[in-house]
Order: structure tokens, then sequence, then C-alpha cells
């Protein structure tokens, strides 16, 4: 295995355990901890656990290690907003592009997040709704976008659904599952702004109560 897979294996160990909650809010991680959870050495573990610290993920507090960023509900919204603005100039950009297998894909998806969603399995939820996206998101081509919504998606969006009521919870994503649903109508019709508008509607209307 080449030594950028294993800092990119550390990379998404921890980006994923903010997404469960399985990391959360001001936890401390140490270099020592990756290594013997992953079975890694330690210069791929502190690289990775810099860049997530450069990507906004972590907080280095200097000669006690990393500790996972609390944000605030003003970041949270910001955040929001800039995932909508990126993530929706992506989806009109390729929107006239999508193949019918790329569509058929994105459809099936839908189908399983409501299994998901059904059965109240938050973690494959979170897989399958990051599939849907990431097809259309990584059908652009453009590395810079994908590597800038990447990191504010992979970031803390998930977690404010962590610890909340969870008929609440499979509610909400109920909804969310059938924004993908419009979504995927205005994309097979290739209808740019409809595209535009489900994205923008699907990132900032979030229940204040899980921000």
């Amino acid at each position: 295995m080449k030594h950028q897979s294993l800092k990119d294996k550390v990379y998404d160990y921890i980006s994923h355990g903010i997404q469960s909650g399985g990391l959360t809010p001001d936890q401390r991680i140490t270099e020592q901890e990756v290594c013997s959870q992953l079975g890694v050495s330690r210069t791929p573990a502190r690289e990775a656990l810099l860049q997530l610290a450069a990507d906004g993920l972590l907080v280095q507090i200097p000669r006690k290690g990393f500790v996972v960023k609390r944000f605030d509900k003003s970041e949270k919204l910001q955040t929001y907003e800039a995932i909508a603005l990126l993530d929706s100039f992506i989806a009109v950009s390729v929107a006239a592009e999508l193949t019918e297998d790329q569509l058929l894909r994105m459809q099936e998806l839908t189908e399983r997040i409501d299994i998901a969603v059904k059965y109240k399995n938050y973690p494959e939820y979170l897989k399958l709704q990051n599939d849907f996206h990431n097809i259309y998101i990584y059908a652009c081509g453009n590395a810079v976008l994908i590597k800038l919504l990447d990191s504010l998606r992979n970031g803390f969006v998930p977690q404010t659904y962590v610890g909340q009521d969870e008929n609440k919870l499979f509610a909400l994503l109920k909804t969310c599952n059938d924004e993908h649903k419009e979504l995927l109508q205005a994309f097979s019709i290739k209808d740019k702004e409809r595209v535009r508008a489900v994205l923008w509607k699907h990132w900032t209307s979030m229940d204040q109560e899980f921000i």
C-alpha cells in the first residue's frame, strides 16, 4: 500500500467518525490512538490529522494534540449555504450531461435510502445519501470544486443529527430523500433551474431544531 493511501485511510476513518457521531465535538484524538486503531505508523497518522485540521474538521492544540471542532449555529448555517452554492453550481453544470446509467443508479439509491429510513438505519442512510450526491458531483470533473465540497460535507453536517429525537430525525430524513427524488426528476428532464432550486432548498431549509 502506498504511503499516500495510508494517510487517506486515516483521514477517511476520522471524518467518517465525525459524520456518524462516533467522534463528538471537543473529543481529543491522539496520534497514538490512531496508530493503534488503524495499525499505521506515526507519519501518515500525523499527516492526516494535520490535513483534517487544515480542512476545519479538527482543531490542533499545542502540546495536547487534536480535538474535534465544535461548530456554533451561525457557522453551521453559513456552511450549509456554502454547500448549497457549490453543490447547486456543480449540479447545474452537469445537468444536461448525466447518462441514463447515472440516473438509474441515483434512482436505485433513493429506493435503498427509503429502506434505511424505514428501518431507522442512520449509518446506512448516511452512506447512501453520500453515494447519491457523489454520482453527479464527481461527474463534473473539477477536482478543486470536488475537494472544496467534500471538505465541507464531510466536516460536520450529519453530526447535527446525532442525539436528536429519533422519530423526528427519520421524518426529516424522509423529507430529505423526497428532495433527492425531486432532484432526480429535475435531472431527468435537464431542468437546470429546477436542479438549482431543489438543491438550495435541500441544504438551506433544515429544521432549526436539527442545527
